[in-house]
């Protein structure tokens, strides 16, 4: 018989330990009895030790303990719904017993996690045929070069051998495996647990289950423990590992958005929960063509990619896909609820997976992207139009209209920018195609909607056109409008054949404004209207003095939209240059303004001219609030585009407008009326920075600049970090990528640049996290630390149950020293109780945390 081996892997950052006044497990599990009895049963017992499987993978039931190497070394603690982490050092205080066979702690008094984050050693090797062993009894185990001997039926019990004798594994936690009757694996990995009068292996999640050389499952690559998504940490444990997967392809190439590339999902054969990835490629050439039910095998490195506030895993393929059969039927899309796609901690699991989501109501339609919001009464997610099939004009998809009953949706999961807080929208589902969803009852959908003339002057009638849908008859529709903010009135629009309904609205005098909005009714009672939320937009327009506008007719609403009141029309604007020919060639816009206030600036594109700074100019072109060449950086952004007519009548200088760092902050309700001014704010010190922009403040608030229109990164932007200070900092002020910012254009629009210690290279600096000041403290502190490079930082307060309390810190910074303060609120603005709280970072490899007191 071969004999037990230890494989010596990480040594213990945390010597295992136990205090003075506390029991060994060994004290607690050493017996001769021959049933296996503990000779404490009955006892109240202290432990501390390490937890080598956290509760949640066993449904809340019980989690692991182990305080030395095996033997007599490990215990299952049965204390349920425990808030505690893998690798965390725990004290617990409670009841031995004897639970069917298996030595257990219960009843637990006390409890508390004396660290977080400990690095333990690698399993004990063992053979199989030595696992069936009472000293080995809650110990962290592992068996090698195993054969599957009984398959078990799914996600089950299995037996392997390594030639040594039997084992069992089992399957208690939840991991994600179909064996095979003479099946080989690397290793598994689990803890001993006692169960149906058998001892087990108990893997703990799929990666305990390794397949021999590089071939892995998609479960194994995906999967990560629960504790680590209620700290938003969903990034593979495999990361940068290159891998052999098969997978059955769900989303095709070219079908789904890829900029110039080219992207694609597969899901394991037997679908589920981690089942699913993306490999994406930037030459749109490196892939052949995959369909749906695509049997794939390839070989790859895995990586992240990351979209504020997440991560994707993807599958970076490195050598040519093998297509071993095609045609095969995908796994059936399993049934969700939109609140499960909310948050990580149930929401990760269905990353990149097809799903589908049944009897939903239609509750917005009008966000950015072409993202649109359903719910089926446990909490809000967004479908999305990635797919060429929903997002390409010529296929004429339009977004249901709110109230309209979705009986199913079925689509892709995509993990894909968005927020946490104060509500979810990073996990989205993306239908193929329309007809991946299913419309039942609702209003009509009014579709559309044009007036006529574009550029309403006194005494113009104003006709409007408009279409409507439904899946009834539709009876009757109306405009409702109101002029200077009067009451509304009716006017009845006509039905004129096909979907096609018209109307008009009297004639006004020049300076009048108009808002107006549509309703139709159908046969079955049911009211549509458009816009749908008339208190964040209206259809409204100016009465004009001529066909040459200011451009504050073009760029003014009083609507919280920000949507111009001729998007979609073509108009002329005349202004002087503040984004010339450089300006355009690193941001592919101009920037013209005709004022020195607010919303007398606006952006260009589209144009072949070379213009100057300070010419002054007339264009014409057609207003949108979406360039349909890169929706993504310009959704938003109020511009003109396709420039029929570009004319230099002149020249001019725009004085940049002065405002404060609040007036740009994304909190200030008037934001809006600075897009497209060139604006100065001075005195300003940059509070955060990351590879896109950097935050700065007058001390009335943050707001963002960024150096995408200038190249003044080598000279400036490359030594800016936190704590640096400008004395100005001018530049047009624009919104992309989803923020506001200043964009600056050259060396002219700064002065006074003080960096922080400027004459040390970042390379000079080296990873801590130093003790928070003042400690204890009283309504705030401050805690500092330092990074050598640019790279990702997390800061999170967590209480001694180790539940989160506050993310401070969630971006990629810059090298160097970081300040953040922490008031003593949680992440709801709620403030905590007095006691002790852990503040915890990590970056890279770098993880440390300290402990701090809060006194009231």
């Amino acid at each position: 018989m071969k004999r037990i081996s230890l494989i010596l892997g990480f040594s213990l950052l945390l010597a295992w330990a136990g205090l003075a006044s506390a029991e060994t497990i060994w004290d607690i599990q050493y017996t001769t009895d021959p049933g296996g009895a503990s000779p404490l049963i009955g006892q109240e017992v202290t432990i501390t030790g390490f937890v080598t499987a956290e509760g949640y993978a066993f449904g809340g039931a019980y989690y692991f303990v182990q305080d030395d190497d095996p033997p007599w070394a490990g215990i299952r603690v049965d204390d349920s719904d425990r808030a505690v982490a893998q690798n965390d050092e725990v004290q617990v205080t409670g009841t031995v017993a004897e639970v069917d066979g298996m030595t257990v702690i219960q009843n637990v008094t006390s409890f508390a996690i004396i660290s977080i984050g400990n690095t333990l050693y690698d399993p004990m090797v063992i053979n199989t045929g030595l696992i069936a062993d009472e000293t080995l009894e809650g110990c962290l185990m592992q068996v090698e070069s195993v054969t599957v001997t009984i398959p078990g039926a799914g996600l089950e019990d299995f037996q392997v051998d390594d030639g040594s004798g039997v084992c069992w594994i089992g399957d208690e936690a939840e991991w994600y495996h179909w064996p095979e009757m003479g099946e080989a694996f690397d290793s598994i990995a689990g803890v001993v647990n006692y169960v149906d009068a058998e001892f087990k292996l108990e893997p703990r999640l799929t990666r305990d289950i390794t397949l021999p050389g590089r071939v892995r499952t998609l479960q194994w690559v995906q999967q990560v423990r629960y504790s680590d998504l209620m700290i938003l940490e969903d990034q593979s444990y495999a990361l940068d590992d290159t891998v052999e997967v098969v997978g059955l392809v769900t989303c095709p190439t070219g079908l789904c958005y890829a900029g110039s590339g080219v992207k694609f999902t597969y899901t394991d054969v037997h679908g589920g929960p981690w089942s699913g990835i993306m490999s994406y490629d930037q030459d749109p050439t490196t892939f052949p063509t995959l369909l749906i039910g695509d049997s794939v095998r390839v070989i790859g490195r895995i990586a992240e990619y990351l979209s504020p506030p997440s991560y994707m895993t993807e599958l970076f393929i490195t050598e040519p896909i093998e297509i071993p059969a095609m045609g095969i039927d995908i796994p059936e899309e399993p049934l969700l609820t939109t609140g499960d796609l909310r948050w990580p901690t149930t929401a990760e699991q269905w990353g990149t997976v097809m799903v589908k989501v049944q009897n939903a109501v239609v509750i917005n339609n009008t966000y950015q992207y072409g993202e649109w919001g359903i719910d089926d009464g446990s909490g809000e997610i967004r479908v999305d139009d990635d797919s060429d099939s929903l997002s390409n004009p010529i296929y004429n998809f339009v977004r249901p209209p709110v109230g309209t009953m979705i009986s199913e949706v079925r689509g892709w999961v995509y993990n894909h920018y968005g927020s946490y807080l104060p509500d979810s929208s990073t996990y989205k589902i993306e239908p193929l195609g329309e007809s991946y969803i299913t419309i039942g009852s609702g209003p009509p959908d009014i579709l559309n909607v044009t007036r006529d003339p574009a550029v309403p002057q006194q005494a113009d009638p104003v006709n409007l056109v408009c279409e409507i849908t439904d899946n009834s008859v539709v009876l009757s529709a109306a405009v409702h409008y109101s002029v200077n903010g009067g009451a509304y009135q009716t006017a009845d629009l006509a039905f004129s054949g096909g979907f096609y309904w018209e109307g008009e609205i009297p004639e006004a005098f020049t300076d009048d404004w108009i808002d107006f909005f549509i309703t139709a009714e159908d046969d079955s009672g049911n009211v549509g209207m458009e816009p749908v939320d008339t208190t964040f937009e209206m259809f409204c327009y100016p009465v004009t003095a001529g066909d040459v506008l200011a451009i504050e007719d073009v760029q003014y609403t009083p609507w919280p939209s920000g949507n111009s009141p001729f998007n979609s029309y073509e108009v002329t604007i005349e202004g002087v240059v503040t984004g010339d020919t450089a300006f355009n060639n690193n941001w592919e816009a101009y920037a013209l303004q005709d004022a020195d206030a607010p919303w007398s600036g606006i952006c260009v594109s589209w144009i072949t001219e070379e213009l100057y700074r300070d010419q002054g100019v007339q264009i014409t072109g057609i207003v949108t609030e979406a360039d349909p060449d890169y929706t993504y950086k310009w959704g938003g952004l109020t511009k003109l585009i396709d420039c029929s007519d570009v004319q230099v009548i002149g020249s001019g200088v725009a004085t940049p407008l002065e405002v404060t760092t609040w007036d740009l902050s994304e909190a200030n309700p008037e934001v809006e009326s600075y897009e497209g001014v060139l604006v100065t704010v001075r005195n300003v010190e940059v509070t955060s920075a990351n590879p896109y922009d950097w935050s700065i403040n007058d001390g009335s608030g943050d707001c963002l600049m960024d150096d995408d229109a200038s190249n003044l990164y080598e000279v400036l932007f490359g030594f800016v970090q936190a704590g640096s200070t400008f004395e100005r900092i001018t530049g047009v002020f624009v919104y992309s990528f989803g923020t506001y910012k200043i964009e600056l254009r050259d060396e002219g629009d700064f002065e006074g640049f003080l960096g922080v210690e400027k004459d040390k290279p970042a390379s000079a600096f080296d990873f801590s996290l130093e003790p928070n000041f003042p400690n204890p403290f009283n309504a705030s502190t401050t805690i500092s630390y330092t990074l050598p490079q640019v790279q990702p930082v997390k800061l999170i307060i967590y209480n001694l149950m180790g539940q989160q309390v506050r993310t401070l810190v969630n971006g990629v910074q810059t090298a160097g020293k970081h300040n953040t303060i922490w008031n003593g609120n949680d992440n709801f603005g709620q403030t905590v109780s007095s006691g002790v709280y852990i503040y915890r970072i990590k970056t890279g490899d770098f993880l440390e945390h300290h402990k701090m007191v809060l006194l009231k």
